[in-house]
């Protein structure tokens, strides 16, 4: 297996969505995410409060937050879920 070489074109990093999940963000996660043929592109995004929630040896502390999950489209419909909301709906 070879090695493909790396782009020599600049890259240009611009904003292209910005939404409220309305939570602090300390740390993130992001993934493409296929709804189906014929639907929008979707991004998943993980997320918590704490900076740091990836676990590692030195790691010795309780988060303070859990971690949530927001799919949203490209065009900013999003949907969010955590525990919380999921228990809140069953009562």
């Amino acid at each position: 297996m070879t090695r493909a070489e790396p782009s020599k074109a600049p890259m240009r990093i611009e904003t292209l969505l910005e939404l409220s999940v309305g939570a602090p963000i300390g740390q993130l996660r992001a993934a493409p995410v296929r709804l189906g043929q014929g639907a929008p592109r979707a991004i998943l995004a993980v997320y918590a409060a704490d900076f740091d929630v990836d676990p590692w040896v030195e790691m010795f502390y309780f988060p303070s937050d859990t971690l949530k999950l927001a799919l949203f489209t490209e065009a900013g419909c999003k949907r969010i879920t955590t525990e919380t909301q999921r228990m809140r709906r069953q009562e």
